[in-house]
């Protein structure tokens, strides 16, 4: 519950908001400065069996080339929209990972406005879903919540498919 009256909450729309509680039992991540740029173990066990991932990154992850190119190369259904500075990185930075992730037949690329009140990370994978926020502040502070409840998952994807329908394919 703290989690969520830290949080810029305009990132969720009213309806997906009014049943936050939907999520469940769900787990808190803070990881510490040694582990701040690494994703939690949870979504690393969970990316190596999923059939499936939606992602969305408000922020340049600097696992995403990486991880989406391993997805695409194991046959992985993906869904991934990132926002117009993330994406021009990684098509600037990162050109031969963005051209195996956009030539792929296993999944969508969409880009969204950078100026749209936007999570700062939301992935779905078969199991699992992970959730962050930006602080009250408009901050990323690290914090993520992860949940394998399958109503937590419905919630992430109904979330998910509102980023999508803002986005350009």
């Amino acid at each position: 519950k703290h989690y969520w009256e830290t949080r810029d909450l305009r990132a969720i729309p009213s309806n997906l908001l009014d049943r936050f509680e939907e999520i469940g039992h769900s787990r808190l991540i803070e990881p510490d400065l040694s582990h701040l740029f690494e994703p939690p173990n949870e979504l690393v066990e969970s990316l190596k069996s999923t059939q499936y991932v939606m992602t969305f990154y408000s922020f340049f992850c600097p696992e995403l080339p990486t991880t989406f190119t391993n997805l695409v190369k194991r046959g992985v259904s993906f869904e991934l929209i990132l926002t117009e500075s993330v994406f021009e990185r990684l098509k600037d930075e990162f050109s031969e990972e963005y051209h195996i992730i956009s030539g792929s037949d296993n999944g969508c690329l969409y880009i969204c406005d950078d100026n749209i009140i936007k999570p700062s990370t939301l992935v779905i994978t078969d199991d699992m879903m992970l959730v962050s926020l930006f602080n009250e502040e408009g901050v990323f502070d690290h914090k993520k919540l992860i949940s394998f409840d399958s109503c937590a998952l419905q919630w992430a994807k109904e979330l998910f498919e509102y980023y999508k329908n803002k986005a350009e394919k």
